[in-house]
């Protein structure tokens, strides 16, 4: 199963949007690719606009007692 990436832009005063949804075959590139986007999120205070990317979903099953954050969908614990 594909694993999915959520890119989401937030700006000050606008709030945020989904950006962009990629898919990977593999879990490891996902990650892999999650880290390298988000390494450019150094700073010390919070940008007036930056993106993020998340995974948001591995294919797999929610496993029980993992909470699911339904307005973004994605893993909480």
């Amino acid at each position: 199963m594909k694993t999915t990436v959520h890119i989401e832009e937030y700006e000050r005063g606008w709030g945020s949007r989904l950006d962009s949804v990629l898919e990977f075959d593999y879990l490891e590139d996902a990650q892999a690719f999650v880290t390298g986007f988000n390494s450019k999120n150094d700073k010390d205070v919070v940008p007036d606009w930056y993106m993020t990317a998340d995974i948001v979903s591995r294919g797999d099953p929610i496993p029980e007692g993992v909470e699911v954050d339904s307005t973004r969908r994605k893993f909480i614990k």
